[in-house]
């Protein structure tokens, strides 16, 4: 009976330990996903682990699953944005959004009954990134902050550091 009670209580303590989610491919590419309302929005990672200086590839895949036309109240500045964050004393704490300006002005966009829509963004790890402790990321949609991916990562300092650590 005890075994049975501490397996859940251990997937737990991996899963908040920023280990890649059930099913996914060791250093593979993961999804991290939230819904709500008939929004899906879907985070995508080449993996877990970067080094200062990297450029990462996101992948953010917004997906309407009603029936009907989703409009999406934007306000001025990009259609999606990822975020870094730390862990403060008893709260999270954003150390960077990107895009860090943007330069356009969006308007209420729509996104088409049953569509998806795919964001490609590369976001690079700066040099004022922490180090040593777990972070997360997060997508959210311009206008729609009540649905937010995120995911758990870990920054190198170096490459050197980064390829230390990684199995190859």
């Amino acid at each position: 009976m005890r075994t049975l009670t501490l397996l859940p209580i251990a997937g737990l303590l991996l899963a908040s330990a920023g280990c890649p989610p059930p099913g996914s491919t060791p250093g593979g590419p993961t999804a991290h996903t939230a819904s709500a309302k008939g929004l899906v929005v879907e985070m995508i990672l080449p993996r877990h682990s970067f080094y200062r200086g990297q450029i990462i590839p996101i992948r953010v895949v917004a997906r309407n699953t009603t029936g009907r036309d989703m409009v999406i109240e934007a306000d001025s500045g990009a259609l999606v944005y990822i975020a870094v964050w730390r862990r403060a004393t008893g709260a999270w704490e954003r150390v960077r959004r990107y895009p860090e300006a943007a330069v356009m002005v969006v308007r209420p966009w729509k996104l088409q009954a049953g569509q998806a829509h795919t964001f490609p963004m590369n976001v690079k790890v700066a040099p004022d990134w922490p180090t040593g402790e777990l972070l997360r990321l997060t997508a959210e949609l311009n206008g729609r902050p009540d649905v937010v991916a995120e995911a758990t990562i870990d920054v190198y300092p170096t490459r050197e550091a980064y390829e230390k650590a990684s199995p190859q």
